[in-house]
């Protein structure tokens, strides 16, 4: 039974080589949109007088919701 699973399990997850290479890819493009938003976010944070070291401190804890937040508290600190 368990090596009809492994079995299974190796006819339909066949790692391509090109599968590889596109997720090396994607992976490594959303690594870098990840640290360009994050530079965006310190650099804005310093522009706009917040506090930058937390706020970069909270978005490598937290990426996405962190990110919303600042965006939304940078907009209310606007006002």
């Amino acid at each position: 039974m368990l090596g009809q699973l492994i079995d299974l399990f190796e006819e339909q997850f066949v790692l391509d080589p090109l599968w590889l290479i596109g997720a090396i890819i994607g992976g490594l493009i959303f690594v870098v949109i990840w640290i360009l938003i994050v530079q965006y976010i310190y650099k804005d944070a310093v522009k706009k007088d917040l506090n930058a070291e937390i706020w970069l401190l909270i978005i490598l804890v937290s990426p996405i919701i962190s990110w919303i937040v600042y965006f939304i508290v940078r907009n209310y600190k606007k006002k």
